[in-house]
C-alpha cells in the first residue's frame, strides 16, 4: 500500500510559480508512478463524497488511488485485487447492476479484459468470466451507454484494427455482443469514442477517430435500434491520425461541439444546428502540432465559457502541452508560458478532470507513459468566478445518468451539457457536471432532461454549491466543504486550544 501527501496551504504558496493559475504536485504523486501509464479514470467508488482515480498502465501494476478526504491519497488497488499487471490500456467506472456503487471494466490489449463488481463494502469481485466478455482484442476506448433505454448501462468497446464490441446489458453482470445488430461497426484502427446528441434529436449518438488517416466515423441513432453513418454529409469524416475527442458547447449556441486530439494539427468542429459540423480551427486558433493524446473540455476560470485542456507527448516532436482559454469571441488563447510546470515535458497519454478539493475549481489530472516520466496532478488555483456543480441519480434511467441533459439558466445565459460514459483519450472525468458562472449570483432555473424523455425543471438554485437531483424524486443539497476550509478550520481549532 503506497500513500502520497499533499497540502493545499503549500500548494497556494507556490501559486506565483504558475502562469497559467494551476500548480503541479508531482512529487508525491510520482512516488507511485505506474511505468507505461495509459490513461486515468476518476471516481468516488466508495460512496464517501470524495473522488479517487484509476490509472491504468502496460508495464507496471495498475494503481488504484483512494481519496481519504484529508490530502492523502492511498494506494489500494492490491488490496482490493485491482492491480492487474497486464497491458492495461483504458479503464471505466459505471454502475452496471444499479446498486449505486460504480464497477471498473479494465481494457487489455491481447490478454483478458476484467469486469469488477462492486461490493459496497469495499471490496470487488471479478465477474469476468461468467459476463460473455470477448477476450484476446485491443481494447483503446470504453465508453458507457444505455443504447437501448431499459435502465441498464451497456458498455462499447473501441478495438484497434479488430471489430469494436457492443456489450448489451441482461442484468446480473451478464451481456450479449450485438454490435452488428445495432450497426455499429468499426474494423479500423480505433482511438477515440463517444456517445453524444449531436442532433439534440433525445437519443445518443456515436462518433469514432481512427489513427492512420483513417476517416473518422459519426453514426447517427435512428431512434429505432439501428444507426445510420452520416460521416460525409455531417463533414465530420476527417481523415487524421486521431486520438481523443470531447465534446462541449464552446460558443454557447445551444449544440454540441466537437474538439479532436491528433498527431499534428487538431481539430474544432462548430455544431451548424442543422445535422452539419464545420472545421473552425484555423479561425479559433487551436490547430496544435503536436502529438495530442488525452483532451477534455473545462471551464477553468469559470467565465461561463469552456476552454480547452490537451496532454502531448513531448518526445515526438516536443510539443508542450496545452491549455487554451476561451476568448468568449470564438477564438482562443493558449496560457500556459515556457517553463512553468503545466508544459509537462513527459510522455503524455491520458488525462481527466475533476473537483480535487470540492470548491469550485477544476482540477486536472495527467497519465505520462515513459519510464522517466510521473504521473502529475495540477490544483487550480485560479481567481475565478462563480459556479455550480450538478450530481444526477436515475431511478427509472440508468442510475448514473449517462445520456441525460442538463440546461442552465442564469439571467440571458444558457449552460449546456450532456452525461457521457467516457472521455478524452482511454479516459474518464469526474460525473458531477460543473458550470461556470462568472459574476452571476443566481441561477434562475435548471431543466434536466433524462434519458427516457421525463423533463424536470427546478428552480432559484443557489450558486457556488453542489446539489444531487434525483430522477423522479427532487432535487438536495450536497454538503461538500472546500478541503482547504476544512483544514483551516481545524487549524484555528487546535490555535484556540493552545491559547487555553
Amino acid at each position: 500500500m503506497r500513500i502520497f501527501l499533499f497540502t493545499i496551504s503549500f500548494l497556494a504558496g507556490l501559486q506565483i510559480y504558475s502562469q497559467s493559475g494551476f500548480v503541479e504536485f508531482t512529487d508525491s504523486l510520482g512516488l507511485a508512478h505506474a511505468q507505461g501509464s495509459n490513461g486515468i479514470s476518476v471516481c468516488d467508488y466508495d460512496n464517501d463524497g470524495d473522488y479517487d482515480f484509476y490509472v491504468s498502465a502496460s508495464q507496471e501494476e495498475n494503481l488504484l488511488f483512494e481519496n481519504q478526504g484529508d490530502s492523502i491519497f492511498v494506494d489500494m488497488a492490491p488490496l482490493l485485487g485491482l492491480d492487474l499487471n497486464e497491458f492495461s490500456r483504458a479503464s471505466i467506472w459505471a454502475d452496471f447492476d444499479n446498486d449505486g456503487y460504480k464497477d471498473i471494466f479494465v481494457g487489455n490489449y491481447l490478454d483478458d479484459s476484467y469486469l469488477f463488481k462492486n461490493n459496497g463494502d469495499g471490496s470487488f469481485t471479478d465477474v469476468s468470466n461468467t459476463a460473455g466478455l470477448i477476450q484476446g482484442s485491443f481494447p483503446n476506448s470504453l465508453n458507457a451507454v444505455d443504447i437501448n433505454l431499459d435502465g441498464l448501462l451497456d458498455l462499447y468497446v473501441a478495438n484497434i484494427n479488430s471489430p469494436n464490441f457492443l456489450y448489451i446489458n441482461q442484468g446480473d453482470f451478464l451481456f450479449t455482443e450485438e454490435v452488428l445488430a445495432y450497426g455499429i461497426t468499426d474494423n479500423l484502427t480505433a482511438m477515440g469514442a463517444l456517445f453524444f446528441d449531436y442532433d439534440m434529436d433525445n437519443d445518443v449518438d456515436l462518433y469514432l477517430t481512427h489513427d492512420g488517416y483513417q476517416e473518422f466515423i459519426l453514426y447517427r441513432n435512428n431512434g429505432n435500434g439501428t444507426f445510420t453513418d452520416v460521416s460525409v454529409e455531417s463533414n465530420t469524416n476527417l481523415a487524421r491520425q486521431g486520438m481523443g475527442v470531447n465534446i462541449a458547447d464552446y460558443d454557447l449556441d445551444g449544440d454540441m461541439d466537437v474538439f479532436l486530439a491528433n498527431l499534428l494539427a487538431n481539430d474544432l468542429l462548430r455544431n451548424n444546428g442543422d445535422g452539419t459540423f464545420t472545421n473552425i480551427t484555423m479561425e479559433a486558433g487551436v490547430g496544435d502540432f503536436g502529438m495530442s493524446w488525452g483532451t477534455f473540455f473545462l471551464d477553468y476560470d469559470n467565465d461561463t465559457d469552456e476552454d480547452i485542456f490537451i496532454n502531448n507527448m513531448y518526445y515526438m516532436g516536443n510539443f508542450s502541452n496545452l491549455l487554451y482559454r476561451n476568448n468568449g469571441d470564438g477564438s482562443y488563447t493558449d496560457i500556459i508560458e515556457e517553463g512553468e510546470a503545466m508544459e509537462s515535458l513527459m510522455g503524455g497519454y491520458g488525462a481527466a478532470s475533476f473537483d480535487f478539493n470540492r470548491n469550485g475549481g477544476i482540477d486536472l489530472l495527467l497519465a505520462n507513459t515513459s519510464s522517466n516520466d510521473e504521473n502529475q496532478i495540477f490544483i487550480n488555483e485560479n481567481s475565478r468566478g462563480n459556479w455550480i456543480q450538478l450530481e444526477l441519480e436515475g431511478t427509472i434511467s440508468n442510475r448514473n445518468a449517462i445520456g441525460t441533459k442538463l440546461q442552465v439558466f442564469s439571467d440571458s445565459l444558457l449552460l449546456i451539457d450532456e452525461m457521457v460514459g467516457g472521455s478524452g483519450y482511454c479516459s474518464q472525468n469526474m460525473a458531477a457536471k460543473h458550470f461556470g458562472l462568472a459574476t452571476r449570483t443566481t441561477v434562475d432555473s435548471i431543466a434536466v432532461i433524462w434519458p427516457n424523455g421525463l423533463e424536470e425543471t427546478y428552480y432559484d438554485l443557489e450558486i457556488n454549491t453542489h446539489y444531487l437531483i434525483t430522477e423522479n424524486t427532487g432535487i438536495s443539497l450536497l454538503d461538500y466543504a472546500p478541503q482547504e476550509e476544512e483544514e483551516e478550520e481545524e487549524e484555528e481549532e487546535e490555535e484556540e486550544e493552545e491559547e487555553e
